[in-house]
């Protein structure tokens, strides 16, 4: 309301003085001044924009500059181990999930976090509070000092700090030293604002312990343990994917891990086994035999083109591990990690890849094989016993059995009924049969050179009429061609048809009322009406408060509408989610539904209302200021009617384009969404199989397809400001030759009138082309 009312203080207090300090105030003087005071306006209410747009371009450099301060991964170089292919090597490594550095960058944003919620009078305590804790800090830390640094020569052992955490390498508290950026004790303050709190936070939890262990090439480790004992840490720390504290790891060859959980991708079965390798139809037929996926192919409608739902949504568990067995095997590594892979499959199958894959397929290959069923063990070169994340015991399984009191013989000890002797003589031979009719073979090269035949057009055809009928997630359709009105009819109804029939009313109301106001100033110039300047002031005054109060009403009611039917439409969106059937989550991917629920629903709830309320304040602004300059000026009709007919083919032109390109913009936001998600649950397989630029290429791929519809968009902004530009320019001509022509032919030589048509016609060229993309804004 104050802001609507500033413009009309301002005016009254320009044109107040002037007349008060005994100067003329002419029509000219009036509307030049009215003229100049609107174009201001613009510019003075885009300030609270531009602050908002700052301060949000803050907050989002803060959060990315945030981002980019974490410790990036770093890929170990196998080239340069020195180590045969096919070998590892960790040498006294002690392993954890974060760093020192880690921890303290999470903190400092943490502490700033906290920094910022707090009032202004409990920062002032705390900075005080904060202050009195460091000198008492100092004041300690000398007393200590003349001591000679007895308590030093008496700390805890190994390094570790008196708080209990480790030393940094600076100093004490896990902190940059003395001098370090954030403060004499290292690190940076707490939430409290003192010293030292953040140390005991910072420090980092061992969670592998003084391992060494070398694997020789060909080498098959079994690892057992209770669960938190460290088994899967074991194998993401010979990936990498731990920070070693101390100690060396080192490896050379290629790696394929099997997690314990499958993580597989929304693509086919098929591009699931390959993973980016090379497509080689006998070793692929081949693997899918060995992994016991036949008889699961044979029941998908799409056979082995079948699309798999996000994280294998559409295939049980069993099915899914042996995909992920299969990727491996397919990938043809020197090293194979796989985590309690067959724990997922039932007894006889487990049996059966067991025998067929890790003791026949990857026999020579280097395999370390974490598991809780001891019955595949016996088969081991070694067996590594972990226990709180230390190598309790190593080797072969008559040496451990032949210690008494070990802890592979405790473990072990309820186990020995559920050895392999529980399956039937046939099941063990079953799983043997199936390798007998094919040959052991790594993917060989196709040959570049070789030409199509007719039987390989054949299965190209077939290829791809499974793929068809494989295809799980539905295509992402775009609307064609403008809005229907239903869906306007179903927005304005979701807040009340009644209410946007008042509002536009209202908006009627306010424009009158400000021509009114504007009109009044030029009567005060003339003196038409013979009262005096107080009378004209509180006239004016009296007008534009009951302009103001117009608009604040039009406002309020307007944000209520917006509100009743932001809420009507979430309740519905949300009902819909809540009451699709399972077979519509298995065939939607979560890129789409998390683009409706978030990035759509959030134009519903903020940029609609406000599009929406531009376009129709600009429109009867528009609209009116036509009809005013026509009704001082009748000829003004017959160009106006000739401009508005090409704005409007031009319009429309522009408002097709920018339609279409905001849809498309709007479908190549969800494949993004959907392939961050997918690397982000998949990061440790995708990394493991050293695919990082695959994924990278693929994400840069959609997302410059959606980069592509934004910059089209923008460019269609730019198209329509140019030619909206000009036709603004033509109306603020005709309206001038034609206010000349009708004093000169004494049609109308009332200046207060013509001053006002030319003053309103000036405002056109600020508000026309931003009403037509408004208008594009809001029909999306």
């Amino acid at each position: 309301m104050f802001v609507n009312l500033i413009p009309v203080i301002i005016n009254l207090a320009v044109f107040g003085l002037y007349v008060a300090v005994g100067n003329d105030l002419t029509p000219s003087k009036a509307y030049a001044t009215l003229a100049l005071f609107n174009i201001l306006q613009g510019p003075v209410r885009m300030i609270s924009f531009v602050i908002i747009s700052l301060s949000s371009t803050k907050v989002s450099l803060r959060r990315l500059q945030h981002f980019d301060g974490w410790e990036n991964w770093e890929r170990p170089r196998p080239e340069n181990s020195g180590l045969p292919a096919g070998s590892m090597s960790i040498e006294n490594a002690t392993f954890t999930w974060d760093t020192e550095t880690a921890k303290k960058h999470w903190q400092v944003y943490l502490d700033n976090f906290e920094k910022k919620k707090a009032p202004p009078k409990k920062k002032a305590v705390e900075a005080k509070k904060g202050a009195e804790e460091k000198k008492a800090g100092d004041d300690k830390k000398a007393g200590e000092e003349k001591k000679g640094g007895d308590d030093k020569k008496a700390g805890p052992p190994n390094g570790a700090s008196p708080e209990g955490g480790p030393k940094g390498p600076h100093g004490a508290h896990g902190g940059h030293g003395h001098h370090g950026p954030h403060g004499p004790h290292g690190g940076p303050k707490g939430p409290m604002g003192a010293p030292g709190i953040l140390a005991k936070e910072t420090k980092v939890k061992e969670i592998l312990h003084d391992i060494d262990l070398q694997v020789k090439p060909g080498e098959f480790i079994g690892i057992i343990g209770e669960v938190g004992a460290g088994k899967s840490s074991l194998l993401n720390a010979l990936m990498g994917e731990m920070n070693h504290v101390k100690g060396n790891v080192k490896f050379n060859g290629k790696i394929a891990y099997v997690p314990q959980s499958a993580w597989l991708m929304n693509n086919s079965l098929k591009n699931n086994v390959l993973f980016g390798s090379e497509y080689d139809e006998d070793f692929y037929n081949y693997v899918l035999d060995i992994c016991e996926l036949r008889p699961d192919i044979a029941i998908l409608q799409g056979k082995d083109e079948t699309e798999i739902g996000e994280k294998g949504i559409n295939l049980s568990g069993g099915q899914k591990q042996r995909v992920s067995i299969a990727r491996a095997v397919y990938y043809d590594a020197d090293i194979y990690l796989i985590d309690d892979a067959l724990s997922a499959l039932d007894a006889h199958v487990g049996r059966q890849i067991y025998e067929n894959v890790i003791r026949e397929q990857l026999k020579g290959k280097t395999i370390i094989f974490v598991t809780h069923a001891l019955q595949y063990i016996h088969e081991c070169d070694r067996v590594i016993v972990m226990k709180d994340g230390r190598i309790h015991e190593c080797g072969t399984v008559p040496e451990l059995r032949a210690k008494p009191d070990s802890e592979f013989n405790r473990i072990n000890m309820n186990e020995d009924k559920k050895t392999d002797d529980k399956e039937s003589p046939e099941a063990k031979a079953q799983g043997k049969a199936t390798i007998t009719q094919r040959k052991k073979r790594p993917p060989t090269q196709a040959d570049p050179n070789a030409k199509p035949t007719p039987l390989d057009a054949e299965k190209t055809k077939q290829a791809a009429d499974l793929k068809k009928k494989g295809t799980l997630s539905s295509v992402e359709t775009k609307a064609s061609g403008a809005i229907s009105w239903k869906v306007y009819k179903y927005y304005l109804s979701a807040g009340g048809c009644c209410n946007i029939i008042f509002i536009m009313f209202l908006y009627f109301c306010s424009i009158g009322f400000k021509m009114a106001n504007d009109w009044w100033v030029g009567a005060w110039s003339e003196d038409e009406f013979d009262l005096e300047s107080e009378a004209y002031v509180g006239y004016y005054a009296v007008i534009g408060v009951i302009t103001t109060i117009a608009i604040f009403i039009r406002a309020l009611l307007f944000g209520l509408f917006t509100r009743k039917t932001s809420i009507v439409l979430q309740k519905a969106l949300v009902r819909s989610i809540f009451r699709s059937p399972m077979s519509w989550f298995d065939t939607t991917p979560k890129g789409r539904i998390l683009n409706r629920a978030s990035k759509d629903q959030d134009d519903v709830d903020t940029v609609l209302p406000w599009s929406f309320q531009t376009a129709l304040q600009n429109v009867f602004t528009l609209v009116s200021t036509l009809i005013l300059i026509g009704t001082i000026m009748p000829l003004f009709f017959a160009p106006s009617f000739i401009i508005a007919i090409f704005f409007t083919f031009v319009a429309k032109k522009y408002m097709r384009a920018s339609r279409e390109l905001k849809r498309i913009q709007s479908i190549a936001r969800s494949p993004t969404i959907t392939t961050i998600s997918e690397c982000a649950s998949g990061y440790h397989v995708i990394r493991a199989f050293n695919l990082e630029d695959f994924y990278r290429k693929q994400l840069e791929k959609r997302f410059n397809h959606w980069i592509t519809a934004s910059g089209n968009t923008l460019a269609t902004g730019r198209w329509i400001s140019l030619r909206t530009d000009v036709y603004a320019s033509l109306i603020i001509f005709s309206a001038g030759i034609f206010a000349v022509l009708s004093r000169e032919f004494n049609y109308n030589s009332n200046p207060v009138l013509i001053g006002l048509a030319l003053t309103y016609a000036l405002q056109i060229t600020t508000f026309i082309s931003f009403t037509v993309k408004v208008l594009a804004e809001t029909e999306l």
